[in-house]
């Protein structure tokens, strides 16, 4: 699954498999996706889907 979200503030993580949060200006490099096969899919999706409507999240 994919979602969008529109974060308006961070509070303290949960207990789950998240460590931590990190803001970066470009995705990660295939070998650090947990899933290399399946996210760059995901984001190009997400990418065409979003010009599509207009956004320019």
């Amino acid at each position: 699954m994919l979602f969008l979200a529109e974060i308006q503030r961070f509070g303290p993580l949960p207990e789950s498999e998240m460590a931590e949060i990190q803001f970066l200006r470009e995705p990660p490099s295939l070998e650090q996706y947990t899933y290399p096969f399946l996210q760059p899919k995901l984001l190009d999706y997400a990418d065409q889907t979003l010009k599509q409507k207009g956004s320019d999240l």
